[in-house]
């Protein structure tokens, strides 16, 4: 994740543990492979190099077909790989991404999702006028999710907790540092999906994940 450019996209997550240690390892070889060969022989590995480093930044891209601005877009929690649905409350439409077709629309007073794999449908309702809330599929466990309005971050040292809280417009923390984390709460009105991205781009933050609504238990 580029830390300098800005706001960054919090759903290159899925492949950036991966796409890192891939990079490091190609460039140890690649510095190896200079120290050994010809000039000539190691241009011709860079180019190989190269294209391995290609091909790995096109197996993890976000490819998905939409309609209109009904897009998928792709958030981890510590455990799954999670399709956060738009976050606008009146975007219809449909998209396909992993081999699923989720779509939205109005009907009989409730807005209602719809995941569908082969011969399995899965549907959530949600009653029009709800106060905004942002959700997302879990396809490991197959169902709906309601993120949480708290991140789940890990930092360099416990003692940037407070600051990193301001900086994020949250309203509160709690840390759990013999667990090695802490959680940021959010605003009812906050995007936990947008303050993710922001928190994993501050300084001393070692990650930062959305979470899920859930029954209350220890988090870990």
């Amino acid at each position: 994740m580029n830390r300098g450019s800005g706001m960054p996209d919090p759903y290159l997550r899925i492949i950036h543990g991966p796409f890192r240690c891939a990079c490091r390892f190609a460039y140890m070889i690649w510095l190896a492979r200079g120290d050994t060969q010809s000039m000539s022989h190691t241009s011709h590995f860079r180019l190989h190099t190269a294209l391995a480093i290609l091909l790995l930044i096109g197996a993890g891209a976000v490819a998905q077909t939409h309609e209109g601005g009904f897009q998928i877009s792709r958030a981890h929690t510590i455990d799954h790989a999670l399709l956060i649905l738009p976050s606008d409350p009146s975007a219809t439409g449909f998209a396909s991404i992993d081999g699923w077709r989720l779509s939205a629309d109005e009907q009989d007073g409730f807005r209602v999702y719809r995941a569908s794999k082969g011969d399995r449908d899965y549907i959530k309702r949600v009653a029009l006028g709800t106060p905004n809330r942002h959700y997302a599929f879990n396809p490991k466990k197959a169902r709906f999710e309601q993120l949480a309005q708290s991140v789940r971050v890990e930092l360099s040292h416990q003692d940037l907790l407070e600051g990193i809280v301001r900086s994020a417009g949250g309203t509160g923390s709690k840390a759990y540092p013999m667990l090695g984390f802490a959680l940021v709460h959010l605003s009812a009105e906050a995007n936990p999906v947008q303050a993710a991205a922001a928190i994993q781009s501050m300084s001393g933050v070692l990650d930062a994940r959305v979470m899920v609504r859930g029954p209350k238990r220890r988090p870990r």
